[in-house]
């Protein structure tokens, strides 16, 4: 079986330094930002949405964007579970500051990790969240034996991260760039006889 977690595209938002203010309003932009649509797909990407059986979506508009423009628009699957995990936006720092958006992310990453979740989702609640993303990830692979995601680079780290507890194979450190593509595989053994197996 094989699960394909594929990233969004490249947002069209500008990316200048701003304050901490300036990257609240910056990720109201980033939401509802269309996707860039001259960068070249990876011929990589386009190959596993070609072989993939079951294609399945965050309900997120530039995950949404991209999957249409993966599929041709051929019926795929909106799913709100597969959201990206937010980034907290009320930071506790000076309002003088400014830093570009990776930054930003960056460091609300970090106050989330260690439990500041002010605006968002808990890092326990998307943990949860990426459980039960996997579980149903799985269901679909079962059914189709071959499933894209297409969603967002943080959460589809945290769903293969959970996947790798339940032994399917992978690296640990997925593509993070706009359409790029992890490939997992499980690999299921009964009696000594492998009956599945794809790679």
């Amino acid at each position: 079986m094989q699960i394909s977690f594929i990233n969004h595209g490249r947002s069209s938002v500008h990316k200048k330094a701003m304050t901490v203010r300036e990257f609240q309003e910056w990720l109201q932009r980033y939401e509802n930002e269309d996707i860039m649509k001259d960068i070249d797909i990876p011929s990589k990407t386009l190959e596993v949405i070609e072989a993939s059986k079951f294609i399945v979506a965050s309900d997120q508009k530039r995950a949404v964007q991209s999957a249409t423009m993966l599929t041709n628009n051929i019926i795929f699957i909106q799913n709100p579970l597969f959201r990206e995990a937010a980034v907290p936006s009320i930071l506790p720092v000076p309002k003088w500051i400014k830093c570009k958006p990776k930054v930003w992310i960056s460091l609300g990453r970090a106050f989330w990790m260690i439990g500041y979740s002010k605006d968002v989702e808990s890092y326990s609640e998307v943990q949860e969240r990426a459980k039960q993303a996997a579980d149903v990830l799985v269901g679909y692979a079962n059914v189709y034996q071959r499933v894209a995601l297409i969603g967002h680079s943080y959460f589809n780290v945290m769903i293969g991260k959970e996947l790798r507890t339940r032994g399917w194979h992978g690296p640990l450190l997925l593509q993070t760039k706009p359409w790029g593509c992890t490939i997992y595989t499980f690999r299921e053994v009964m009696e000594g006889n492998i009956f599945v197996t794809y790679t």
